[in-house]
């Protein structure tokens, strides 16, 4: 990750080739956006 690029948008870049659907995917605090969690359960999580 670049130094100066945001952790949060970082996330879908991180997560996009992994098959997330039946994952449990832990994250600190500053991951409980609103955005993110979209992206996560349209990928295939079941929760949040």
């Amino acid at each position: 990750m670049d130094d100066k690029a945001s952790e949060i948008a970082a996330v879908a870049d991180l997560l996009a080739d992994i098959d997330i659907t039946g994952c449990v995917v832990s994250a600190d605090a500053l991951h409980t956006q609103l955005g993110t969690a979209r992206w996560l359960v349209a990928r295939g999580l079941s929760t949040c």
